[in-house]
């Protein structure tokens, strides 16, 4: 019997790999590692995590350049700003 905490890291897992195929379908280059989804250009990148909360999987992700920091909680609205970010600068 699967516990639930194998349960979790494999619905992350699956999560993940599924964003990282999409994003490098789209030609945004990026990683699998621990749980976290990431991509590294210098001093800017991403990285996409989720949490198990009450309402199932929440997303993390964090866009940093060489000024700040962007965090969102939505996924599209994520997805959407490290389309903006990381396509061209691909």
């Amino acid at each position: 019997m699967t516990s639930e905490k194998e349960k979790i890291r494999k619905a992350v897992y699956g999560k993940l790999e599924t964003l990282r195929r999409k994003l490098t379908a789209q030609g945004i280059p990026c990683t699998y590692s621990r749980s976290i989804l990431s991509h590294d250009n210098g001093g800017t990148g991403f990285s996409i995590t989720f949490q198990a909360g009450e309402n199932g999987l929440r997303p993390t992700i964090s866009i940093r350049n060489g000024e700040a920091t962007e965090e969102f909680d939505n996924i599209e609205q994520g997805l959407a700003r490290i389309k903006e970010r990381f396509l061209h600068a691909a």
